[in-house]
């Protein structure tokens, strides 16, 4: 087997069948589709079972609801193929995707393939290349350094579903996405993964196609406060490779980034109609306790930050939970009213 293709599900009836048909098109039989059922309340698992009994490629794998790092896990667990590809349920691949991919990778056996993903904003509406700034690259050596610099530095993302990777390196070294890391679990594992390679190539073909119309809203507003957990967990194996990797300039934009995802995550919170006001009020005062924020917040660089962002971040140090509250709720309206003239 040469390419195993994860796809872990969740309550995707709705789009699930449209992706199950791209991958059938392919005409390989050297590759698996490998869907993970993650406790679904609805048809998607009786749907992908009817496409298993349709071509025999496709493995269906059912297991109880524990997160999309879970479902992944299994999948890796699953994976025979040398090469592992993760696809989101509610994405899509382009006309001969996998075959283009099984091609390159069948030149030359590289630790690790990026290529180059689309976005899709609205129905018939595709944004430009997500790594837009990178330009074409073939390495046998040093890969690892130089993806980190380029991750670091904006010129490339850590998304996992652009990659194509060695199943060898992962077991070896016991790869796996974190349980209950709810936002930038897919980044933890992809940085994890480069430390570990040497070699790469980029391909800027638009092979993946990332939805915003199913990923967007919907996802924002039913935020829970794990995601200030994961946001924490995900900057500190950040912060590891940008120690090991980058230099003092990175470091302070490392920094900055992180006192706008806190804030975000605040402002996100607030859309969550489920979550009331004392609960909002209470995960801030959590976080302006939270040792790890304040020891990074004291290598940030002021001058870089919006003036909104050095107001948060003086009332954040100063601990005045009310001050940050009333800035969320600002924000927070302020989006939404925008948005709703939009419509208008």
């Amino acid at each position: 087997m040469y390419l195993s293709v994860v796809v872990p599900m969740y309550n995707c009836e709705k789009f699930i069948g449209a992706l199950a048909d791209k991958l059938i098109r392919c005409t390989l039989d050297n590759v698996e589709f490998l869907f993970v059922n993650d406790g679904s309340k609805d048809n998607t698992l009786s749907i992908m079972e009817k496409y298993a009994e349709k071509d025999e490629r496709i493995h269906v794998i059912d297991k109880e609801n524990g997160g999309v790092s879970t479902a992944r896990n299994y999948g890796i667990e699953a994976a025979s193929g040398k090469y592992i590809w993760f696809v989101d349920a509610d994405d899509s691949i382009g006309e001969m995707a996998i075959e283009e991919i099984v091609n390159v990778l069948s030149e030359k056996s590289y630790d690790m393939l990026v290529i180059d993903s689309y976005m899709i904003m609205e129905k018939d509406k595709i944004l430009k290349s997500g790594i837009e700034d990178m330009e074409p690259f073939e390495m046998d050596s040093g890969a690892n350094e130089f993806i980190m610099r380029k991750i670091q530095a904006g010129m490339s993302n850590n998304s996992i579903w652009d990659k194509v990777f060695k199943r060898d390196i992962i077991y070896k070294n016991n790869l796996r996405f974190m349980p209950g890391v709810t936002n930038g679990e897919d980044g933890m594992f992809f940085m994890e993964y480069v430390d570990k390679i040497d070699s790469a190539r980029y391909v800027k073909t638009p092979f993946y196609f990332y939805s915003r119309v199913t990923n967007s809203n919907s996802a924002v507003r039913n935020i829970r406060p794990t995601v200030l957990g994961s946001m924490i967990e995900a900057y500190k194996v950040r912060k590891k490779y940008i120690l090991k990797y980058c230099d003092n300039d990175t470091k302070q934009r490392y920094n900055n980034k992180l006192v706008y995802a806190c804030f975000k995550n605040f402002v996100n919170l607030r859309w969550n109609k489920n979550i009331s006001c004392d609960e909002l009020k209470h995960w801030i005062e959590k976080m302006v306790n939270e040792e790890f924020l304040i020891e990074e917040y004291k290598g940030v660089n002021k001058k870089k930050l919006s003036y909104s962002m050095r107001y948060f971040l003086k009332i954040y140090n100063k601990k005045d939970v009310k001050a940050i509250y009333r800035l969320v709720i600002l924000t927070a309206d302020a989006y939404t009213l925008k948005a709703s003239f939009k419509i208008l």
